[in-house]
């Protein structure tokens, strides 16, 4: 079956190694069912790569944790449930959710075909909140204050570190029963 043009541009934008694929294929060539499989799990697998990687960097907390520190963490844990999200969503739809929000609700309505899905569609959500928070909301009362009001107790982290958890047990229960990873 031959594959449409429209269908190489998207995935020319998903990531460098499909675009030097796609460039040694003819555009009128046919591919097999197998192949395009095979693709999107290698694009799922490298945005679960990417996910591992910055949950790998993250500083976690500790006694002496600075304030960079913490929204390092806070970034690091958000993105790592992203990135993952995505792998998950580019294995089940063969498209790439680039949107934060996007993202979200695309976890949010597979939750609601899938309870298994219900704790990290809340995480996700839960997460992007307080990297905003972290990133744009430093202060309590809008800014005036010199209070930073987003370092988070040792108690919040490891809610934080819950969910991350709660994320990546089904995430990868998701991608090894796809053969992903």
């Amino acid at each position: 079956m031959p594959m449409k043009k429209s269908t190489l541009r998207a995935f020319r934008d998903l990531t460098p190694a499909v675009v030097s694929l796609l460039e040694t294929l003819e555009a009128d060539s046919e591919l097999r069912v197998g192949f395009l499989d095979e693709l999107v799990k290698g694009l799922a697998r490298e945005r679960y790569t990417l996910a591992q990687n910055l949950l790998s960097a993250c500083p976690g907390p500790t006694v002496t944790s600075t304030e960079t520190d913490l929204r390092t963490s806070i970034s690091r844990s958000y993105y790592f449930c992203h990135h993952a999200c995505r792998a998950v969503l580019i294995s089940k739809s063969r498209h790439d959710f680039k949107g934060h929000q996007d993202v979200v609700e695309r976890i949010k309505k597979l939750a609601r075909t899938d309870a298994a899905w219900t704790r990290c569609s809340r995480a996700i959500a839960a997460l992007l909140d307080r990297r905003h928070s972290a990133d744009y909301d430093p202060f309590d009362d809008g800014g005036s204050s010199t209070r930073f009001s987003v370092v988070t107790p040792e108690d919040d982290m490891k809610a934080i570190q819950a969910m991350v958890t709660d994320v990546k047990t089904q995430v990868e229960t998701f991608l090894r029963n796809a053969r992903v990873i």
